[in-house]
């Protein structure tokens, strides 16, 4: 299952704050943070990968197609999920937006939104979102993962 809730204000929104869960994490789990950014005056849109959607990114497996998903499909791959985010807030037409990541659930999610709107890997039909580079703020990495390798091994 993916979930996503955008709770915004009317109008266009100023600043967005995305909340991109962790494995397995639960909508009342994100509660306090999305509470803690409106009440710094931010909108909020979360978005929680599947399981399979996780597992398929921590593999390796991407079964992007090229085309730009429906937002009312689920999606099939973290890229569709990363489009699918991009399109929110290009549609929200704010000024800033920022990433909150939590575990490998968000940071999944935060390097396919990296790959997209650096133009890495991009697939034909896919919308470019590399404009959004200039209203990106920053991201906040919470209880993420890292890679690690190494060097002294024999």
């Amino acid at each position: 299952m993916m979930t996503s809730d955008r709770t915004c204000g009317r109008g266009r929104a100023q600043n967005i704050v995305i909340l991109a869960g962790w494995l397995g994490c639960k909508r009342k789990s994100l509660r306090r943070y999305e509470t803690m950014y409106r009440d710094m005056g931010w909108d909020v849109i979360i978005h929680i990968a599947s399981p399979v959607l996780v597992v398929k990114a921590a593999s390796g497996i991407d079964d992007t197609d090229g085309a730009t998903p429906k937002a009312q499909k689920p999606p099939r791959s973290m890229r569709h999920l990363a489009l699918q985010t991009l399109q929110e807030v290009q549609d929200s037409q704010c000024n800033i937006f920022i990433f909150h990541v939590f575990s490998n659930g968000g940071a999944f999610l935060w390097e396919a939104v990296c790959d997209i709107i650096q133009q890495k890997n991009s697939n034909v039909g896919e919308k470019d979102y590399s404009i959004l580079r200039n209203t990106l703020a920053g991201v906040v990495f919470d209880s993420s993962p890292a890679y690690y390798e190494d060097d002294n091994r024999d």
